[in-house]
């Protein structure tokens, strides 16, 4: 019998040992990436390195939609690109929440769609999980919002970090992001296939996110612009929600989706969610127009 218990504590001893080492490693893995257009160096720089007068933020139609730096010049101010394929509102609140602490942010734009709010990508924001107790942002969020569950595997090197190394290889082979953050799409549509929905329910915890937001761009003092992106799959009833949202909130919001100058060219799509190089050139000329009529340029 004691032997048996000398070799579970033996065991134990190299698993404490094993998840310490994994922890010391990857945290130098995780804090130093490159630039890249990789998911996990999005985030990193996203959460530690980016700074930008006007920022952009959403899912992949942020990312692929506003060419930063023809906004930049345009507008002679500092833009940066902060989007990321399959995020939802609770991402948005936690690097809005870091770039707040870094820097002076003087306006925000948020892309939506209804996946952002309804509460189809809640899990999306796991992706974060490295960060925990490295990030305040990332670590507020798992200590307030979570179960004991979650909070005591993150206390787990070995859980925190268990995609360590395809996250590694991922960032060796993707390119350089040397577009403040927006990654051009290439491919063209011949015909476009145009699709309408009309439910719409609001995510309780989306929306507790998205109030955040509105919040702390007005204790901040910085302009907030809700975009939708033209996309050929409409919902009318998250429009109709989102429109009356920001006029209870005094929030300029851009439906651009509703613009049906973008369907008449197929060409400008790189497939129905997302418009190619061509399209995000059109639509980012437009936002910047739309900055101007509204008065929403930051200073310098």
């Amino acid at each position: 019998m004691r032997q048996f218990v000398y070799k579970g504590l033996a065991v134990l001893a190299l698993v404490v040992l094993i998840d310490f080492a994994v922890g010391v490693i990857s945290d130098r893995v995780f804090t130093s990436l490159p630039d890249k257009n990789s998911m996990i160096a999005t985030i990193q720089q996203s959460l530690f390195n980016k700074k930008a007068d006007l920022l952009v933020l959403g899912p992949s139609t942020a990312n692929h939609h506003y060419d930063a730096q023809l906004m930049s010049d345009s507008l002679g101010v500092d833009v940066y690109n902060a989007g990321l394929d399959g995020r939802d509102m609770i991402y948005f609140d936690v690097v809005l929440q870091s770039y707040f602490d870094r820097c002076g942010l003087k306006s925000v734009i948020l892309d939506v769609g209804p996946t952002q709010l309804d509460g189809s990508w809640l899990e999306m924001i796991n992706d974060t999980k490295p960060y925990y107790g490295i990030s305040k942002p990332v670590t507020e969020y798992y200590d307030n919002e979570t179960d004991w569950q979650q909070r005591l595997k993150l206390f787990s090197s070995l859980y925190r970090y268990n995609k360590t190394l395809s996250y590694w290889i991922r960032v060796q082979i993707d390119p350089v992001n040397d577009t403040k953050g927006y990654v051009p799409l290439s491919r063209e549509l011949d015909a476009l296939e145009l699709s309408e929905a009309n439910e719409f329910t609001v995510d309780s915890t989306e929306y507790r996110h998205l109030v955040n937001i509105v919040d702390m761009c007005k204790e901040r003092n910085a302009s907030l612009v809700v975009v939708q992106s033209p996309t050929a799959d409409r919902n009318l009833a998250f429009e109709q929600w989102i429109a009356s949202f920001c006029e209870r909130n005094h929030i300029v919001c851009i439906q651009e989706i509703a613009n049906g100058e973008y369907y008449l060219h197929p060409e400008w799509f790189q497939d129905g969610a997302h418009l190619n190089s061509t399209g995000a050139c059109v639509f980012s000329r437009k936002i910047v127009q739309a900055l101007k009529q509204n008065a929403m340029i930051p200073a310098n």
